[in-house]
C-alpha cells in the first residue's frame, strides 16, 4: 500500500492522500497529484514548486497489513513472524533488510522502481490552476 505525503514546511502541514485509480488525485493544497499506472502498485507523481523536494511516499508492506486486518487477531509471535518475512523481501525492495528493514517506509519519488515522476507535460496538465 502506498500513500502520498505532501509536506508544506512553511505552514507546518502534511496532507496524506491516496493516489487516484483512473484519474489523478490531488493533495489539498494542489501542489501535488498522484495516480496508479497499473494494478501491480506502480505510481506516477506530479509536483510543483517546493513540493517536488518535500514530497514523500509512505509504503506499507501489503503482506503484513493484510495479516493484521484479518478477523482473528495475530498474537505478537505471529506478528513478529509476519514482520520478519516482510523485511526478508527480495534484495533491492524498499522493505528488505538491505534498505529500510521495516514493513513501513517513507521514501522519495524515484528511490524505488515502482514510483516515478510524471513528465513535465503531464505535470503542467495535471497541476494547472
Amino acid at each position: 500500500m502506498k500513500a502520498i505525503l505532501c509536506v508544506n514546511l512553511t505552514k507546518g502541514e502534511v496532507d496524506i492522500y491516496s493516489p487516484g485509480i483512473e484519474d489523478w488525485q490531488k493533495c489539498i493544497c494542489g501542489r501535488s497529484a498522484a495516480i496508479w499506472t497499473d494494478k501491480r502498485g506502480t505510481l506516477k507523481v506530479a509536483a510543483r514548486g517546493s513540493a517536488r523536494t518535500t514530497l514523500r511516499v509512505l509504503g506499507l508492506h501489503n503482506q503484513l497489513l493484510a495479516a493484521t486486518l484479518q478477523p482473528d487477531v495475530l498474537s505478537w509471535k505471529e506478528y513478529r513472524t509476519q514482520h520478519d518475512a516482510c523485511v526478508s523481501a527480495s534484495e533491492g525492495f524498499i522493505f528488505d533488510a538491505s534498505r529500510a528493514a521495516c514493513w513501513a517506509a517513507v521514501f522519495r519519488v524515484g528511490e524505488t522502481s515502482d514510483v516515478s515522476w510524471a513528465s513535465a507535460e503531464e505535470e503542467q496538465e495535471v497541476l494547472a490552476c
